[in-house]
């Protein structure tokens, strides 16, 4: 994946279980929610997101802190390799901006 520049916009993929698991619990705002729901079907069982750098971290900070406040450990783990996947996408990403 090349990077990209903070105002450009790229694609996120997530599985129909991440995108669900993120409406669920995370804390996103009604415009991130809506991106999700509007998510285009890519392959099996994925979707892909058009975003900018600042809606990937609107996705973090909402996935940060459901994990945080989240008393079961199954959940909190789904949570954190979410956070983990996508912090490291937004490193690379980013790469150039820096």
């Amino acid at each position: 994946m090349k990077a990209v520049r903070r105002d450009e916009e790229f694609k996120i993929r997530f599985t129909v279980e991440e995108r669900d698991l993120i409406l669920k619990v995370a804390l996103v705002d009604g415009a991130v929610a809506e991106l999700l729901r509007r998510a285009t079907d890519v392959e099996c069982g994925e979707i892909a997101v058009s975003c900018s750098a600042d809606v990937l971290d609107d996705f973090l900070g909402a996935i940060a802190a459901a994990a945080n406040h989240c008393d079961e450990a199954g959940l909190r783990s789904r949570l954190d390799r979410l956070y983990d996947r996508l912090e490291k996408l937004e490193r690379t990403l980013l790469a150039l901006d820096e």
